[in-house]
């Protein structure tokens, strides 16, 4: 045990909050592959880990917890579930935390618990009904939670859980007296839950415990009622005698222990009836061999002797020719397959029944009830209900017209839950026999027993996944006897929650059901729900199971057939693979699709050795291809493939009009697909006359064979060979044919389809190739005037360039970019392609490609500034998406072409329209941004207040009305903001400079807006007014004797003004934050030093004294200040005499790093280490190896914990600035030599950051150098330096590939490189998916 995986990661295990969360992620990522070992002491250590994560203060340390433990009850059912339950009790108290997310989760992982082998519902709640715990716990959340368990338990497996719920009555009527109101309300839910479900009896017992006072009782009673109402034809349909409750739970609970449960987990994604599946699963009996004659009589017709042996010969199938019997044995019964029962063994034992004599109305209730009550009783002899069930059809079948009929059907009604309880039978005479009488209520009844099938379907279906052949095939046959007699919402519900269902028999049965269902339910019941069959029908088209997918095939044939609309849609959403595994499929299985497509095949044979898209078209027109096809097709002689068989004899076959043959022809290859506009449709141009295209519809259609023609046959052939156009007159056929051309020439117009077929087919041409330009300069139309293809070419274009935006290759993105930005320069461009150009650019900013975000800006950029009039439904997603990015560490450059987009949105766009968005996106509940994010947008509306750009006329001007609803949703969001104590220091000044800059902008409105906040907001917002006032006091005079002051920060400019620019200046010139409230004496603040650009001797004073303020360590607080102030330069652009002053600046910042101080602050002297090293690299160059090791050393010597991300940041910087070989030889050493894992790790992270900057040249020249350095270090000891190895060589195998580190990754086991492939294939799922939305 001491070499198990789990029993190496529990050792590492320790108090640190951090560090649980770490080795927590790497213990879910391994539980999550790999299945827990049985050792009995390792399951206990796990558990006792687990539960000591659980019951800690940290709740992310929890969350993870329950993460591991629903991750191992997954992998390792049958090993954890008993253990589980012996620390039932932790996640009863997590179920009463105070985090939703920690309540959820431990709910949930009690629900599944419940529902595993050798487990049930009912032993779950025996532990919830324990004194003390669950139900009675003392904290009420615990005791709310226990209560909707029990109604999740009450709707899933009534007939489990109905005695302990009986006897939770008294307690439940109890709870409904709490002091919580939520204890209240869910009790009161339950009861009212318990009362639907059982029925009269239950609300006889709820009103015999006197616990609860009338006028609960009545409204009790009203819930009850209107529930039964809301559910319209759905009376309660569990209600069970109380008297005879005990029984079947004893016999059940028996159940459950004598075999293991196999009872499905009822998540969010799984459906009701998998929930209640059957508990137990006999084992396999080998059938005798199945005798292949078949004058065989049915089982279902002879005697119950010698069922059993008879059961199981009909349960094995017969294997096709060319399959072998072992693999057909594996794959599950379906209705339409050869299985044990089919529709036709149903329909002959629906009379197979005993002759008996019904003299009256009371003999028919006598005979029903009796059976009612057998059917129920789990302990009578199967031979007893078999034979009752065989008596419901008997009395059915001989009672006359003297039989009260409505009688009958309520008696029929009244056995919805006892053939529910024979359907979940573990014999399979029993299932067999009760799915036979369904079947006959549903055949004989039709509607009118719909509450007895939305009753019985959950079970059937269940059933549907065992592996008795005979008990599968009798549910998956009842399904397809509910589906096409039963037509009502439930049903179709019930089926689409089966679609998220596990079993793959399941699964397949619910497709062939789709195809019954879509032939034979009514138009006006399917109309409603036709999206849902659409989806249900893509679902299974896309199934994992090849079987479900061939039915799934099926089921579209037979929707492109009835909802042609439907279908087309489907087909556009299916990847290109799918939809060429579509067309085979369909054209192999649908027999209304075949008339046409057979035509096709036979007037021309197949190419050898066609691509996709060539196959894709052949079906197509060949002139919609090329210019020069309908001379070829002119040309070629008439050829039919005599070796096809035919669906008719060749006399039968009748000619096709030119119109409607090339229309079918377009209807039935293409799915949806392009409809483009050729000459053998007769829509080709002026080029064309109507000689011409009767010449070329003759040449590209083989001729008739057929010796009878009439005019009513050729027309009803133009239309099909149903039976209905069959039925129709000449008048009718030719009214029908005339909206049918009106509708091909809709159909026949171009759309993205052609566009994207065509472009693939000139891109790959079989023997010429063509430039790449002619995409563009090429029209699609093949007789349209220059006109037409200019505008079409035009269009065509950018579909086609966005379509390539979206790529996964990087260099056809990029060039696809390129051509956007030159397109975008043609302002007559419509609003729904600036709409799909702006969702386009939305994506690509989105993406984080750090290689083409310069691109995208710039792109976006163009697309502001000439369609900005378009664009005021796509500014808001813009904006955030900007936030978004401007909140994100990224390079100089780009934080350069982040602040040119920006201000090309605020010059460009009206500032009252972006205020509003802005707003409007900030008050946003869906959207949540990073903390630099939020300051980001509040700088922004900061930009709008202060009127950066004056010059421009349509600024905010003064006076502007402020008081609106938006605007004081947005205030109210940015005190939530400043008062949340994680984020608040960060977003203080913003929210300073935003207040004092909205004072000034409209005074009137300031305070209408700040007079409804609450006293803590106001008094924060006119303390902030009042000393920035103070603070600017004693400045005026100053300004007043300069002629002009320029504020360089981008943050203000004054106006023309005099006397404005005064007041402007007393508001805006600097802000205090709010702890400079608390301190009697006010502080100096920074002055924006850029007037000293220009003044070198000025600025040479002023850096001398701020660097002999550095040198004094005795007082942080100057040095701080000091650090504070040329950062401050730096950042302003203003410190321009580097010669001068960089050798001792850069002396002062190595001094201040190596300083054991903990009050200087050493990540204000990593950030001006940064700056020197991006504005004098070349001067860095002889100490690289210093500026590294300074900052590894101050990293790791400080007791700050933030530390070490301000020096991955400043070695990130270095790294990218400073020569690489020294950078990957200091590396080296340091990995090599070096004993400390935080520098092995920031080397190996500034390494890994460092391969996802630099280009792809550079890093192939150093793989050898560093691919050593990280498989070394992916052996090393610690977790944290193994990790950090990883995402190294998954960044190397994303840049340069596998086979490029192939000879250095030998040295790894084979565990080590699947962990390798594992991250390297979730990180291209990753960019693939984000790159496809």
């Amino acid at each position: 045990m001491d070499t198990n995986w789990l029993y190496v990661l529990l050792q590492k295990s320790t108090a640190d909050p951090l560090e649980r969360l770490k080795l927590g992620n790497v213990i879910l990522n391994e539980i999550s592959q790999r299945k827990v070992s049985p050792h009995p002491k390792l399951v206990n250590d796990f558990l006792d880990v687990m539960s000591g994560w659980l019951t800690g203060s940290n709740f992310k340390v929890t969350i993870i917890g329950l993460e591991i433990l629903d991750a191992a009850l997954r992998t390792s059912p049958e090993v954890l579930a008993s253990y589980y339950f012996d620390r039932l009790s932790v996640l009863i108290e997590r179920m009463g935390d105070a985090k939703v997310q920690v309540r959820e989760m431990a709910i949930n992982l009690c629900r599944q618990l419940a529902y595993l082998e050798n487990s049930s519902p009912v032993m779950l709640l025996d532990r919830l009904c324990v004194h003390g715990t669950g139900f009675e716990h003392k904290q009420w959340l615990v005791k709310v939670g226990s209560l909707n368990i029990l109604r999740d338990f009450l709707s899933d497996s009534f007939a489990l859980v109905i005695p302990q719920a009986i006897n939770l009555i008294p307690q439940l009527c109890r709870l409904t007296n709490d002091p919580n109101s939520e204890v209240r309300d869910a009790s009161t839910n339950c009861l009212v839950d318990l009362m639907v479900f059982g029925g009269k009896s239950i609300i006889a017992k709820i009103a015999n415990t006197r616990i609860l006072n009338e006028q609960k009782m009545a409204t009790l009673l009203q819930r009850y009622e209107s529930t039964i109402a809301t559910r319209g034809d759905l009376p309660p349909k569990h209600s069970i005698p109380i008297e005879t409750s005990s029984i079947p739970r004893n016999n059940l609970l028996r159940r459950s222990l004598r075999s293991p449960a196999k009872i499905i987990h009822p998540s969010a994604s799984t459906t009701s009836f998998t929930s209640s599946a059957r508990l137990s699963t006999p084992p396999r009996t080998n059938a005798p061999s199945l005798s292949p004659s078949p004058s065989t009589p049915s089982p279902l017709s002879l005697p119950a002797a010698n069922g059993r042996s008879r059961d199981l010969a009909r349960s094995s199938l017969r294997a096709p020719a060319g399959m072998s019997l072992s693999r057909y044995r594996s794959s599950s019964c379906a209705p339409a397959a050869q299985c044990a029962i089919t529709l036709d063994d149903f329909k002959k034992a629906f009379n197979a029944v005993p002759k008996i004599s019904i003299y009256s109305n009371s003999d028919v209730r006598e005979k029903l009830e009796t059976a009612n009550s057998v059917l129920r009783n789990a302990n009578e002899d199967w031979s007893k209900r078999a034979n009752q069930l065989k008596l419901i059809r008997s009395v059915i079948l001989n009672s006359d017209d003297s039989i009260d009929q409505r009688l009958l059907l309520s008696l029929i009604n009244e056995l919805a839950d006892a053939l529910e309880f024979s359907i979940r039978d573990l014999r399979s005479q029993i299932v067999r026999e009760a799915a036979i009488t369904c079947s006959f209520l549903f055949e004989h009844f039709g509607m009118d027993v719909r509450n007895v099938a939305e009753c019985v379907l959950p079970a059937a279906l269940a059933q549907v996944a065992v592996s008795t052949k005979i008990m599968a095939s009798s549910a998956a046959t009842l399904t397809v006897f509910i589906v096409q007699k039963i037509q009502t919402r439930q049903i179709f519900q019930t089926l689409f929650d089966l679609s998220t269902s596990k079993s793959k028999e399941q699964r397949r049965q619910l497709a062939n059901l789709l195809e019954t269902l879509i032939s034979s339910w009514d138009l006006k019941v399917k109309q409603p729900i036709l999206k849902s069959i659409s989806q249900l029908v893509q679902n299974a088209i896309c199934d994992a199971d090849g079987e479900t997918r061939v039915a799934g095939r099926k089921a579209f044939a037979k929707l492109e057939q009835l909802h042609g609309a439907a279908a087309d849609q489907i087909f556009r959403e299916l990847d290109p693979a799918k939809q060429k595994m579509l067309r085979d499929g369909v054209s192999s299985s649908s027999s209304s699709l075949n008339s046409d497509r057979d035509n096709n095949n036979q007037k021309q044979p197949q190419q050898p050795q066609q691509n996709i898209s060539q196959k894709f078209l052949s079906q197509r027109s060949a002139s919609a291809l090329d210019n020069k096809s309908q001379v070829l097709s002119i040309a070629k002689p008439q050829q039919s493939n005599p070796s096809r068989p035919t669906a008719m004899p060749v006399n039968n076959r009748l000619p096709k009009s030119s119109t409607s043959s090339s229309f079918s022809a377009v209807r039935s290859s293409g799915y949806g697909q392009s409809r483009a506009k050729t000459p053998s449709d007769g829509f080709g141009g002026t080029n064309f006359n109507n000689n011409n295209n009767n010449n070329n519809k003759s040449s590209s259609s083989s001729p008739s064979t057929s010796t009878h023609q009439t005019p009513i046959q050729r027309v009803a052939s133009n239309l099909g060979s149903s039976s209905f156009v069959a039925s129709l007159t000449q008048e009718q056929a030719s009214s029908l044919q005339n909206a049918m051309d009106l509708a091909k020439d809709e159909m026949s117009k171009n759309n993205e389809d052609d566009e994207f077929l065509l472009a693939e087919v000139r891109k790959t041409p079989p023997k010429e190739t063509s430039p790449p330009a002619s995409l563009y300069a090429r029209g699609y139309g093949n007789g349209s005037n220059g006109s037409n293809n200019s505008s079409n070419n035009s269009i065509q274009s950018v579909e086609h360039i966005l379509k390539a935006c979206t790529s996964s290759s990087i260099n056809e993105k990029r060039d696809a970019i390129i051509s956007l930005s030159q397109k975008l320069l043609d302002r007559n461009l419509d609003s729904l392609e600036c709409k799909n150009i702006g969702d386009t650019l939305s994506r690509l900013l989105a993406e984080g490609n750090t290689t083409l975000i310069i691109s995208i800006l710039e792109t976006i950029s163009i697309f502001v500034k000439c369609h900005y009039k378009k664009l005021d439904g796509w500014l808001k997603l813009a904006l955030g998406k900007l936030f978004a990015k401007m909140g994100a560490d990224s390079l100089p450059n780009v934080k350069s072409a982040l602040s040119s987009t920006q201000k090309m949105f605020l010059t460009t766009f009206d500032p009252s329209t972006q205020l509003k968005e802005v707003c409007d996106f900030m008050c946003d509940p869906v959207h949540l941004l990073a903390p630099k994010s939020r300051l980001a947008l509040l700088e922004y509306i900061c930009l709008l207040f202060e009127e950066i750009w004056p010059e421009d006329p349509r600024c905010l001007e003064r006076q502007t009305q402020l008081d609106t609803p938006y605007t004081r949703a947005a205030v109210r969001k940015m005190f939530a903001w400043m008062f949340d104590p994680r984020i608040g220091a960060i977003l203080m000044p913003a929210c300073e400079r935003l207040v004092c800059a909205l004072f000034a902008l409209n005074a009137a409105d300031f305070t209408m807006i700040f007079g409804d906040l609450p006293p803590e907001c106001r008094d924060w917002a006119y303390r902030i007014l009042q000393l920035n006032g103070q603070q600017q006091s004693a400045q005026r005079q100053q300004i007043m004797e300069k002629e002009a002051i320029t504020m360089t920060n981008n943050n203000y400019k004054p106006c023309p003004p005099e006397v404005e620019k005064f007041e402007k200046v007393s508001v805006k010139a600097s802000f205090s934050t709010y702890e400079a409230t608390r301190v009697p004496e006010p502080q100096d603040y920074r002055k924006p030093t850029v007037h000293l650009a220009k003044n070198h001797v000025e600025q040479a004073a002023y850096i001398r004294n701020q660097m002999d303020l550095m040198r004094d360590f005795q007082k942080p607080d100057r040095v701080n200040e000091a650090m504070a102030n040329l950062h401050g330069m730096m950042c302003e652009g203003s410190f321009t005499l580097w010669n001068q002053f960089f050798d001792e600046l850069l002396d002062e910042i190595y001094q201040i790093l190596s300083t054991l101080s903990q009050s200087i602050r050493k990540k204000l002297a990593m950030r001006i280490l940064q700056k020197m090293c991006t504005a004098q690299a070349t001067k860095l160059f002889d100490s690289t190896e210093i500026a590294i090791s300074k900052v590894l050393q101050c990293a790791c010597t400080s007791e700050d914990n933030t530390m070490s991300v301000a020096a991955e940041d400043c070695l990130r910087i270095l790294a990218t600035h400073l020569p690489l070989p020294r950078i990957v030889q200091i590396s080296r050493r340091i990995l090599s030599q070096d004993d400390d894992d935080q520098r092995g790790v920031l080397i190996l992270k500034m390494l890994t950051r460092m391969f996802q900057d630099i280009d792809v040249d550079e890093l192939h020249m150093i793989v050898d150098d560093v691919a050593p350095c990280f498989v070394s270090a992916y052996d090393s000891t610690s977790s944290s330096v193994r990790k950090c190895a990883v995402f190294g060589l998954v960044a190397l195998v994303q840049r340069v590939g596998m086979p490029r580190l192939e000879t250095h990754l030998r040295k790894l086991n084979a565990t080590k490189l699947n962990l390798i492939d594992l991250y390297v294939g979730r990180a291209k799922s990753s960019e693939s998916g984000t790159s496809s939305n």
